[in-house]
């Protein structure tokens, strides 16, 4: 995620944290792995809906959302090594 925000390591985990806590992501982890998604619970896909349908056309959202597809093609490990060292300086 960080690598397709071209945001630092421990902003993009201060955020998923605090979606986490509202409810508006889950998370399971799998070894040193932190997957994320969003709740199929029908409460949040309501809240959720019409968010997203209003920033469908936003260009950095398709940017960012081309950018995650390419990264679901690719292992964890290679999607990490994307993250340039500078942003791993932050945690």
């Amino acid at each position: 995620m960080a690598s397709v925000l071209s945001t630092p390591v421990s902003t993009v985990s201060g955020h998923l944290l605090e979606l986490r806590r509202g409810g508006l992501v889950t998370e399971e982890r799998r070894g040193k792995w932190v997957y994320y998604q969003l709740p199929s619970a029908d409460p949040v896909t309501a809240m959720l809906d019409p968010v997203l349908a209003s920033i469908a056309d936003d260009p950095q959202i398709r940017k960012d959302a081309a950018a995650a597809a390419e990264l679901r093609n690719t292992s964890p490990a290679a999607a990490c090594a994307r993250v340039s060292a500078a942003d791993w300086t932050t945690l």
